[in-house]
């Protein structure tokens, strides 16, 4: 520990810390900041590189400073003595380049940004209880932010990066009232006083200090602290100072002991006399064991006056546990512009070289005020968002997400205007948070109407199963006012047009790609393209009626295709709920009537046709109803009848092989022969 200083000396660094960062606002209070990150590689042991990326707008007036100044505070804020704060010049710096559309409606002015890279290597940083804290902040954030009121000029920001250190098991630093002798607190600690006491022994401007008296003597003890979580080992460290000539037979003593063991001095400066040489820190560790109790006692000789002081400060108790770490680092930066209404995806990821495990968020960006800390967490104080917008939904409610996992951010912005975005990375190792990295930046949503898109046909495949003479469809956007067509046959260079809806004859059967531009030779241009499928399948069919009902009908197809048809298949419907894939199918009719046959001829080219045919199917006529004069004799006329039957024929047949067609013939002189049955058929 380093914090060791006098009171008159820290109200001096105090003053001119003041009066440097007075100074630091008013060079930089302008309208310019648009976001940054601050980051830090570990080089081992105590050195690191720190790299701070600030980004400014272009259109402002007041350049990226030459240097900038890094506070570095350890355990909750503290304050070093001698300073660990460094500055950075300026090492490097460039203007991102622009993801505006081309057929986007550019804001005026153009946003612009402007990179400023500065980082440096410093070797004071050894591994310190609580680690430690390093920020830079600046001012001022843009006047036209849409979702943080930035038009007074006086939002600044923050930028944060915490490097881990030891795990702090207790720390006294004696922030206690003046007079305080003992303390019962998560730090408790109690004071003794020898048989002749010092002048006083007590808390006096927030240091432990004691006054001297001849021969007096004054005990700290620290409680018993709980040390047996950390099996690598507890290190232990006291600051010390003095005030005042003190004699060579005064003493402080600094020891501890193990699990209630005997007290054994620290090894580093664990037992001093007379005066001593400032800054002074006893240390000692790493101690493994069960707890840890720590005395600090103080004699004076015989000739001790009230101006002799023994101080004791930052009573520390902290793990053995360092890790190193190095930030991980984003891969990209963002895209300045983002077109309303329109859905985007950013990878906003970050690369880890110690293979944490990242978990990313939106985070409250910082303003500049002065950071503050409860149990070493840095606390900020955080930009105010304007209704509706929070730090959580920054371009409004729904408008934007980020997978905690992937740290992809998705979204499709509703407002127009310039929105303050904060991200934060935190790193966990073994399941235990180690450190966070933050970032702000700002995204500028602008109107992009959208360029006109072409478009031949959804699906991009056009069957074209008329034959070879083609007309094109067109469901370009109505915005497009030039077309130029190439149809992809590649037997000529003439199978182009400039129409909105070409016809194009092919020279055979195939299949081709036709390709459309709009707006050809503009920065809007678009392109699509679409298969077409030259080609036909004619259906055909003959049959052999009328019939008559119960006889069969023959179907007849003669298939008439193009070379490319591919698999074909036939599908039939005869009108009377019968069906049939056949090519050429049979069919007998229940009944007679007229009926409706049906054939539906398809083909994998994607080509089809259907035809249709009336079918006319006879009633089989009625049974006739036949008579005769019979019984005759001989030499007389045999008289033979039938029903009339709208449209018959009749055939009669008889003994002897008689046969007529009359409906009613006659037989004159009859014999005996001529006996027998006679029938009729009516067709």
């Amino acid at each position: 520990m380093e914090k060791f200083y006098s009171k008159d000396l820290f109200k001096k660094i105090l003053f001119i810390l003041v009066m440097f960062l007075v100074s630091a606002v008013n060079q930089v209070k302008s309208t310019h900041i648009v976001g940054g990150v601050l980051t830090y590689v570990h080089n081992g042991g105590s050195s690191y590189t720190v790299t701070l990326k600030l980004y400014r707008d272009c259109n402002a007036t007041v350049n990226l400073p030459g240097t900038v100044a890094i506070a570095a505070t350890g355990y909750n804020g503290l304050v070093f003595a001698p300073s660990k704060n460094f500055n950075i010049n300026l090492t490097s710096s460039s203007f991102l380049p622009s993801n505006l559309d081309t057929c986007a409606q550019a804001p005026n002015p153009i946003p612009c940004v402007q990179e400023g890279i500065y980082t440096t290597t410093i070797n004071t940083l050894p591994s310190n209880p609580g680690g430690y804290h390093l920020t830079y902040d600046v001012c001022c954030r843009n006047l036209t932010t849409t979702n943080v009121d930035c038009s007074g000029n006086n939002i600044g920001e923050r930028f944060y990066a915490y490097i881990p250190g030891t795990s702090v098991i207790y720390w006294e630093d004696f922030t206690l009232a003046n007079g305080t002798t003992v303390d019962a607190g998560a730090t408790a600690w109690t004071r003794t006083l020898g048989t002749t006491p010092p002048g006083y022994a007590q808390v006096q401007n927030n240091l432990f200090e004691t006054q001297g008296a001849n021969n007096a003597q004054a005990t700290w003890l620290s409680q018993q602290i709980n040390i047996s979580a950390f099996t690598t080992g507890a290190n232990l460290s006291v600051n010390l100072a003095e005030n005042g000539n003190l004699d060579a037979n005064d003493s402080i003593i600094v020891q501890y002991r193990i699990n209630s063991g005997p007290f054994i001095n620290f090894t580093v400066n664990g037992a001093i006399a007379d005066d001593i040489l400032l800054p002074a820190v006893a240390t000692s560790g790493p101690l493994i064991g069960n707890t840890v109790q720590i005395r600090i006692r103080v004699r004076y000789d015989g000739s001790s006056p009230n101006s002799e002081l023994y101080r004791i400060d930052n009573v520390v108790v902290s793990g053995n546990n360092f890790a190193t770490n190095n930030n991980p680092t984003f891969d990209n930066f963002p895209p300045l512009f983002l077109c309303q209404g329109t859905a985007f995806t950013f990878d906003h990821s970050a690369t880890d070289t110690n293979g944490d495990s990242l978990v990313y968020s939106f985070y409250n960006p910082y303003d500049d005020a002065a950071l503050t800390f409860i149990n070493n967490v840095a606390q900020f104080q955080n930009v105010i968002f304007q209704a509706p917008y929070t730090f959580s939904s920054p371009l409004g409610v729904g408008s934007i997400s980020i997978d905690p996992a992937t740290g992809i951010i998705t979204g499709s912005p509703t407002n127009i205007g310039q929105f303050i975005v904060g991200i934060k990375v935190r790193e966990f190792r073994n399941g235990v948070l180690l450190s966070e990295m933050v970032r702000d930046f700002q995204f500028n949503v602008i109107a992009c109407p959208a360029p006109a898109q072409a478009l031949i046909i959804p699906g991009n495949a056009i069957d074209a199963c008329g034959g070879v003479n083609v007309t094109f469809p067109n469901n370009s956007d109505a915005t497009a006012n030039n077309w130029t067509w190439n149809f992809g046959d590649n037997s000529t260079l003439l199978d182009v047009s400039t129409l909105e809806f070409p016809t194009y004859t092919y020279p055979a059967p195939g299949t081709y790609l036709v390709t459309l531009i709009i707006n050809a030779g503009t920065s809007c241009e678009d392109i699509s393209t679409a298969s077409v499928d030259v080609g036909f399948v004619n259906a055909t069919f003959t049959n052999n009626s009328p019939v008559c009902a119960l006889q069969t009908v023959s179907f007849v197809t003669t298939p008439n295709l193009s070379a490319n048809a591919g698999t074909v298949t036939y599908n039939w419907n005869f009108g009377d709920s019968g069906t049939s894939t056949l090519l050429s199918p049979t069919h007998v009719y229940a009944a007679g009537g007229t009926y409706t046959a049906t054939l539906i001829v398809s083909s994998t080219l994607g080509c089809g046709d259907t035809i249709t045919a009336s079918i006319t199917i006879n009633p089989a006529p009625a049974a006739p109803t036949t008579g005769s004069n019979s019984p005759v004799c001989t030499g007389q006329t045999i008289n033979l009848t039938a029903s009339n039957i709208t449209g018959a024929t009749f055939a009669w047949t008889g003994p002897g092989g008689y046969t007529s067609t009359s409906q009613n013939p006659t037989i004159p002189a009859a014999t005996v022969a001529m006996s027998g049955v006679y029938s009729v058929t009516a067709t």
